[in-house]
């Protein structure tokens, strides 16, 4: 008498498995390609409302006693010397005034005043998060927590930490836009 064996081949379990192997990875690869394309989105959600904030502190500047743009934040240049009481540091405004050279070295800064090395990025301040919460109010964003450079004369902001875009380093919303 010949019994008949019941349950799954070995055949069987190794295509069963193929199968679940090939939906894992197209799966892995759609949630990697979204979590990419939500990490831009986020980007530019922070950037863009820096850049609103920056447009309703300029214009109760102009009705009131508060100090212009270009008073905010710290001053962009070699000569800066960070004191006791300053929250930023030395190497901040090096690495802001690193990133303001390459970028003006690509074409990519409106508000550059080429006739003087010394005041060069004048219309630039570098903001830290603290100066976003004390100026604009900006409480928990920038994931980056670098701090950002702002064009004041511009309107433009650029972010110290650049997120990668169509596989280019992107520092400002204009970048990534491809403007």
């Amino acid at each position: 008498m010949c019994k008949s064996e019941k349950g799954i081949t070995f055949m069987v379990l190794v295509i069963t498995v193929l199968i679940l192997v090939i939906l894992i990875s197209a799966t892995a690869g759609a949630a990697i390609s979204t979590y990419k394309k939500a990490k831009v989105k986020v980007y530019i959600e922070e950037l863009e409302l820096i850049k609103e904030k920056m447009s309703l502190y300029e214009d109760k500047a102009n009705v009131s006693s508060l100090p212009s743009l270009r008073a905010l934040g710290t001053e962009i240049s070699d000569s800066y010397v960070s004191s006791s009481d300053d929250a930023v540091s030395v190497e901040e405004i090096k690495k802001a005034k690193e990133l303001l050279d390459k970028l003006n070295s690509e074409g990519k800064l409106e508000s550059v005043i080429a006739d003087s090395e010394k005041e060069k990025y004048v219309n630039y301040r570098y903001m830290s998060s603290a100066d976003l919460v004390a100026y604009f109010e900006i409480r928990d964003t920038l994931e980056n927590a670098e701090g950002v450079i702002i064009d004041a004369a511009a309107k433009k902001v650029y972010s110290l930490k650049p997120i990668q875009y169509s596989g280019k380093e992107c520092y400002s919303v204009d970048d990534i836009r491809g403007k």
